[in-house]
């Protein structure tokens, strides 16, 4: 006889729609399994599944949690041919569509494992699982139970703070070249402006600020300076000097003339006076008179003055310039505003001390650069009486040498331009015949 399952109704045959999605949870079974068996030396063995029973309708979802792999459900006996008599009823048969899966019942869902700190590796596929029997081969098998699954590897826990091991045909990544330390700040200092050009200096203020001298024409003319009035035809002589003077100047670069002669009463102070009086109508030629006889002063005789300072002082820096020197005033003589005059108002009995002291060095300097005069004449003392001449000589470029005409002879001129030396040049040389008791009468 059949067993009491024999009546039951026959499933229909799963969809492959649900035949894929019922391999998806055994799948996920087994691989929710491996996770629990990491740290067991084998996998646990899947437990004896019950008999199969029709599961409703209802209680199948169709996206179930996932549960562990089922074993095949195997039929119950049924009794055998030879002790019933009868024949054993045979199954009709099965056409070529997908045979249906066996009813396993949906197992209690297993606990959820916390997922580790990294995904493992994932575990090597497992074999496919064998394609499920049909009911009919079930029942020719018997009581033969569902071959135990294939212990499953040991999974290593992975570290994910430890390195990777890499496999030997991996090549192993570039390295992460070490990150660039960043340079210091180094503030660029802000560029400084170029300073503008300072404007040209112009002495015009500093020599209008010099005090003025009343000019004495009677005094002018009893004393024989003689370019003032211009009424001597000897004036001429003075102007062709003049011009000559100049274009020596301007040839060589110089400004610094030192007007000098062998010896005393020839008429340096003379021509020094009428040849600055000259110079000064040139409207381009500022000319400055500097009296340096300190040993016998009188320059200020000529222009008929009272001398309110001293060269002394002025050299040591007790006088300062604009004290020292002076202009003329207002004069029907057209005595130009280009003149300005130091005189001495006393005797140096040292003064060739005085000339070699660096503080001269440095008056002379800032006078030059405070009116930057065009002509600076020096009335210097005979050559031949003292050394104050040499002691002089770094201030002035050039020499102007005056020789009279009935006193001087020809060795003084040697002597004096020995003393003076190869190196200072003569600019020029005036011829004065000089003065004498019974004329008044200057010749060239």
């Amino acid at each position: 006889m059949s067993g009491p399952d024999d009546t039951s109704p026959k499933r229909p045959p799963l969809s492959p729609e649900e035949r894929r999605r019922l391999l998806a949870r055994i799948n996920a079974a087994r691989r929710q399994k491996a996770l629990q068996a990491n740290a067991e030396e084998t996998a646990r063995p899947a437990p004896e599944a019950a008999e199969a029973k029709p599961a409703p309708a209802e209680a199948r979802s169709p996206d179930p949690a996932p549960a562990p792999e089922p074993a095949p459900t195997p039929e119950p006996e049924a009794s055998e041919p030879e002790a019933s008599g009868q024949e054993r009823p045979t199954e009709p048969s099965v056409p070529d569509t997908p045979a249906p899966e066996p009813d396993v019942e949906a197992p209690e869902p297993e606990p959820e494992v916390p997922p580790a700190e990294a995904p493992p590796p994932d575990p090597e596929p497992a074999p496919e699982p064998p394609a499920p029997e049909t009911r009919a081969e079930a029942s020719a098998s018997g009581a033969e139970r569902a071959p135990r699954p294939a212990p499953l590897r040991r999974q290593r826990r992975v570290d994910p703070a430890a390195p990777r091991r890499l496999a030997p045909s991996e090549p192993p990544p570039p390295a992460d070249p070490p990150p660039a330390r960043e340079a210091p700040l180094l503030l660029e200092p802000a560029p400084t402006p170029e300073p503008a050009p300072a404007p040209a200096y112009d002495p015009t203020a500093s020599w209008e600020a010099l005090p003025r001298f009343e000019v004495k024409e009677p005094a002018l003319v009893r004393n024989l300076v003689i370019t003032a009035r211009r009424e001597e035809p000897a004036h001429a002589a003075f102007d062709i000097l003049r011009a000559r003077v100049v274009k020596a100047l301007q040839e060589n670069g110089w400004h610094r003339i030192g007007v000098t002669s062998p010896g005393p009463g020839v008429g340096k102070s003379f021509t020094s006076i009428n040849l600055a009086i000259t110079l000064s109508r040139y409207d381009n030629a500022r000319t400055m008179l500097i009296e340096a006889d300190l040993r016998r002063p009188g320059l200020a005789r000529y222009l008929g003055l009272t001398p309110e300072a001293s060269t002394g002082d002025f050299l040591r820096g007790e006088t300062p310039a604009e004290a020292f020197l002076r202009r003329p005033g207002p004069n029907r003589l057209n005595i130009g505003r280009n003149l300005a005059v130091g005189l001495n108002r006393k005797v140096e009995p040292f003064a060739s001390e005085l000339f070699q002291q660096p503080k001269t060095a440095d008056i002379l300097a800032g006078m030059e650069a405070t009116y930057r005069p065009d002509v600076l004449l020096y009335d210097l003392p005979p050559a031949l009486a003292q050394d104050d001449v040499i002691a002089l000589a770094p201030h002035f470029d050039c020499v102007l040498l005056v020789i009279g005409g009935d006193r001087t002879d020809a060795a003084e001129v040697r002597e004096t331009e020995r003393r003076l030396g190869k190196d200072m040049p003569i600019i020029g040389i005036v011829l004065n015949k000089g003065e004498t008791a019974h004329t008044q009468h200057y010749g060239y």
